[in-house]
């Protein structure tokens, strides 16, 4: 895990911006959209626990 509050906190906001460009890029109606709205949860969620540990 990243022990510098610092970098922790720029990788997790980092992720959280992937994934939100991700859930508003997403296709409607198709599989890939599925698969990049799920990657974009996901890459919400870790960088908001990344944010709130430590």
């Amino acid at each position: 895990m990243i022990k510098d509050p610092r970098r922790r906190r720029r990788v997790a906001y980092g992720l959280m911006t992937i994934g939100a460009i991700l859930l508003l890029l997403a296709p409607e109606n198709a599989w890939i959209g599925i698969t990049a709205i799920v990657v974009g949860i996901v890459l919400e969620a870790i960088g908001v626990r990344i944010a709130h540990s430590g």
